[in-house]
């Protein structure tokens, strides 16, 4: 074995064997799956509405570009056009955002609908009881006590014999 193991190596949970799909709502709950989903939509709609919004602030920094050099204010018209690449990039980060959520939200709500759709599998005895007691019926206790009775009349009779064959030789 080496001596030079690395502790960061030795960290299982930051290295993880399988690691789940942020797209995979299999084995949630519907209501945990909706919030789920939920959070990636308001991701993408988030994301649309900033890049909307830089949109608008990229057509009026060129418009101030356009302006400036107009003026033949050069400083100006570089301050303008340094804003306006920032601008640009900011919108091409979003973009890529957007395009990497997008399909994840289609899978997403496709994924959804079919847990939604799937009939939930849980147990719950006191209803299963409930749906038992209705098919079968509740217990005859009447029946039963009359049982006992007839019983113990029996075992009486039986102690009685005993007892006048004992008394008799």
């Amino acid at each position: 074995m080496s001596d030079n193991i690395n502790d960061e190596s030795l960290d299982i949970e930051s290295t993880p064997l399988h690691e789940r799909p942020d797209t995979d709502i299999s084995g949630m709950e519907p209501e945990a799956a909706r919030e789920y989903v939920l959070s990636f939509i308001t991701t993408l709609k988030t994301t649309q509405r900033q890049k909307q919004t830089l949109m608008d602030e990229k057509k009026l920094w060129q418009e101030r570009v356009l302006l400036a050099r107009n003026k033949q204010e050069s400083e100006l018209e570089l301050k303008a056009l340094e804003r306006l690449s920032e601008i640009q990039t900011k919108i091409a980060t979003l973009e890529a955002e957007e395009k990497e959520l997008k399909p994840k939200v289609a899978v997403l709500k496709e994924q959804l609908l079919k847990l939604v759709r799937a009939p939930q599998m849980s147990v719950d005895a006191e209803a299963l009881l409930a749906q038992l007691q209705m098919i079968v019926g509740e217990p005859d206790k009447t029946a039963e006590a009359f049982k006992q009775e007839e019983a113990d009349i029996e075992l009486q009779n039986l102690k009685k014999k005993l007892d006048q064959e004992k008394e008799s030789p």
